[in-house]
């Protein structure tokens, strides 16, 4: 079943759109010192995922800024990094590098978007 909206693309019954759009890159803070990335299409998706993600009832006190770097790229930690960010090591030495942040191979994605979960199944 296809629904069409003022000549716009076609959507699907579930009013998601046939064609691919575009991912967009968002980093997801609760307060703060918590934070996540994901891609979403929307402020308000990517909010309801960090939601979910960082276990936060507080949907109003969640801050969403968008990462254009991570446009439609996996979140990697090169990317991350290339976009101008990168998680502190939280104090923990043993955690983090020289400046403070957190080492590499420590880093995680939290995204399950298909770009993310495709550069997850190809990395293992």
């Amino acid at each position: 079943m296809e629904i069409y909206r003022n000549d716009r693309s076609p959507r699907n019954a579930t009013g998601y759109s046939e064609r691919r759009e575009r991912m967009k890159g968002w980093i997801v803070w609760f307060g703060d010192d918590v934070c996540t990335l994901v891609h979403a299409d929307t402020r308000g998706r990517a909010k309801l995922l960090g939601k979910g993600i960082l276990g936060s009832d507080e949907f109003t006190e969640m801050r969403a800024l968008r990462m254009k770097g991570l446009d439609d790229k996996p979140i990697t930690y090169q990317n991350a990094k290339d976009d101008g960010f990168q998680y502190t090591n939280g104090g923990y030495s043993e955690d983090g590098d020289e400046d403070g942040y957190l080492l590499p191979e420590l880093f995680t994605n939290d995204c399950h978007c298909d770009i993310c979960r495709r550069r997850h199944e190809t990395s293992t």
